[in-house]
């Protein structure tokens, strides 16, 4: 099967993709970026910002790793120090370099300017950033993460309105597929207090990818992500323990540019008996025997 760079229909939407994202006020992979944003305190914390002082999206390209997924549509949740209850759940994965050339040089750009980012903000005596960039360093990955239950007086009106949107039912709280037994039995609680709010995921004919799909539609593609960015500088605890900046990078869309390439899956090394288990003659044979 021919792979993705050598199909010039794919390689050219890839270029137009990667002009429009040049071309655009904040893809990370260029260097105009660091013109046009900053940090504005914000309560305890820090968000990027554009310099006209609106919330900054930025922009990355490149491949959802297997590493690091947890983007099941109940994030698998279990209770947690970090999460003790199910609405502070995140669904979270990371991005890694693209496996075509016409990103793949863009990625150790946008690497530097992140990197550029967190140092504006960094405080002194502080620990390296933590949260953002995962993996070593000739296979670093940008974490990206968002709540995907949302909390408000207007809950129940939007969780019985949530066709209006054009959405299916599947998206609405009620209908929200839970793969842990913990998750399952903490939604029914929710249900007049939060709604969901979808991963804006799209595939490549920009349709809203279900939350079932999440895992086969996501991982492994090639993705355009937008996403902002907040920082809080946690103080160590105890005398003498150093603080810590601590970075989140909130999804604000996904567009699948190329699905994940198929996986050749092969059959686990096994045992052979030697004598078929599921032999219905033998016991018949060791009767005539006898």
């Amino acid at each position: 099967m021919p792979s993705q760079t050598t199909l010039p229909y794919t390689n050219l939407c890839l270029l137009a993709v990667r002009e429009r994202l040049i071309n655009s006020r904040l893809y990370a992979a260029h260097n105009s970026i660091r013109t046009k944003v900053e940090w504005c305190r914000d309560g305890k914390a820090h968000r990027l910002v554009e310099k006209a002082s609106e919330l900054a999206y930025i922009s990355i390209t490149g491949v959802i790793s297997e590493d690091d997924f947890w983007m099941a549509p109940d994030a698998n949740w279990r209770p947690s120090a970090y999460t003790p209850t199910f609405d502070r759940a995140r669904l979270s994965c990371t991005v890694g370099r693209a496996d075509v050339d016409v990103f793949a040089p863009d990625h150790a750009d946008a690497l530097r300017n992140i990197e550029w980012m967190q140092g504006l903000v960094a405080t002194p005596g502080f620990r390296m950033p933590k949260g953002l960039l995962q993996g070593i360093h000739n296979d670093t990955r940008v974490k990206v993460n968002m709540l995907f239950l949302s909390s408000g007086r207007d809950a129940a009106e939007h969780n019985g309105n949530h066709e209006n949107g054009g959405l299916d039912s599947i998206f609405s709280i009620e209908h929200w597929p839970c793969s842990t037994q913990e998750a399952r039995d903490a939604l029914p609680a929710l249900i007049e207090t939060h709604h969901v709010v979808p991963v804006p995921a799209y595939d490549m004919h920009g349709c809203l990818i279900e939350p079932t799909d999440y895992q086969h539609c996501l991982l492994g593609a090639l993705i355009e992500v937008h996403f902002s960015l907040t920082h809080w500088a946690i103080p160590g605890r105890g005398e003498g323990a150093l603080g810590s900046d601590v970075f989140s990078a909130d999804i604000g869309k996904i567009q699948v540019l190329a699905p994940p390439q198929p996986t050749l899956v092969t059959p686990r090394k096994h045992r052979i008996a030697a004598m078929d288990p599921e032999d219905s003659l033998a016991p018949a044979l060791k009767r005539t025997r006898m």
